[in-house]
């Protein structure tokens, strides 16, 4: 599988959701809230949710409201995408004509950001055995990579982005019912958070 200029993008990744190689020293004399928020904690939330409403928009203009979730929590910005039938025919990876419709928008938000982006790839749990997939975790690869080359056609910087793959992994629906079987197949555009969280003050991955 591709690999983004200068290694910097692992196409399969198996470690912990949120985790990124990335080191930014805190700034020096970081005041807290009440809440133990600091100020540049607050600031990037506020940055995220800007973001986040941006998205939004853009998508509900083209029309594609309904194939995109947005919300902030406490490892950034996640912009969910339904994989299916819109960006891929089932049990493939290969993106659909109509994908730069929804891409070029996020992406065109995303890169005005400092933040690493992480992009993941996520299947159902109905097993898939091909010579180009030999099991989900596979088709969640090619699929979050197919995406993120898309997004560095965009403009993208390359240098802090990843794809990675959880397969089956982690289900956000059941998978004993159809509707619930659609809902876990997607990819998530992560915009990680540089500042932490109150409960994790400083960069993540520090």
């Amino acid at each position: 599988m591709e690999q983004g200029p200068n290694d910097v993008a692992s196409p399969v990744s198996n470690a912990p959701v949120g985790l990124v190689d990335v080191q930014i020293p805190g700034p020096l004399g970081t005041t807290l809230a009440a809440d133990g928020t600091s100020t540049e904690q607050a600031l990037e939330t506020a940055q995220l949710e800007d973001a986040k409403s941006t998205v939004e928009a853009a998508v509900k203009k083209e029309g594609l409201g309904d194939q995109v979730t947005t919300t902030v929590d406490e490892r950034g910005l996640v912009i969910r995408l339904k994989t299916e039938p819109f960006l891929f025919q089932p049990g493939s990876a290969g993106l659909s004509p109509q994908a730069t419709r929804l891409l070029a928008p996020i992406t065109t938000t995303v890169a005005k950001l400092q933040n690493p982006v992480q992009v993941e790839g996520h299947t159902d749990s109905t097993p898939i055995s091909t010579a180009q997939f030999p099991s989900n975790l596979e088709l969640g690869a090619g699929r979050s990579c197919a995406v993120l080359r898309v997004m560095w056609n965009y403009k993208l910087p390359p240098s802090r982005t990843k794809c990675a793959t959880y397969g089956a992994l982690y289900p956000i629906a059941s998978n004993d019912t159809a509707a619930g079987r659609a809902k876990n197949r997607r990819v998530e555009i992560l915009v990680l958070r540089l500042q932490g969280t109150p409960d994790t003050p400083g960069a993540l991955g520090g």
